[in-house]
């Protein structure tokens, strides 16, 4: 559809096992990586692949993670994404 468009948080982490530093802050990828795309749980964002745990899988694997904000899952996606949460009620 046209005009129906989103701009999307994204990021990608390349293990610092991947890479060799030359001069500072100049880097070079130097072994190849594997990548992989992180999936967050309901209302989590793309910043978990920055978690100590999913940065070690990927120093220790040879594994590049990158994730997004999945509309409709991440806080706060729009309203217009997110479907409308219904509780069962028991009054009577």
């Amino acid at each position: 559809m046209p005009g129906n468009t989103f701009t999307a948080n994204f990021t990608c982490n390349i293990p610092q096992s991947a890479v060799t530093e030359g001069s500072p802050g100049s880097y070079t990828v130097t072994d190849p990586v594997r990548s992989s795309m992180y999936g967050h749980g309901l209302f989590g964002d793309a910043g978990e692949v920055h978690t100590t745990d999913v940065r070690t899988l990927g120093d220790d694997r040879g594994v590049m993670t990158c994730a997004t904000d999945f509309i409709g899952m991440a806080d706060p996606s729009p309203a217009s994404a997110r479907p409308p949460v219904r509780l069962p009620c028991r009054a009577r």
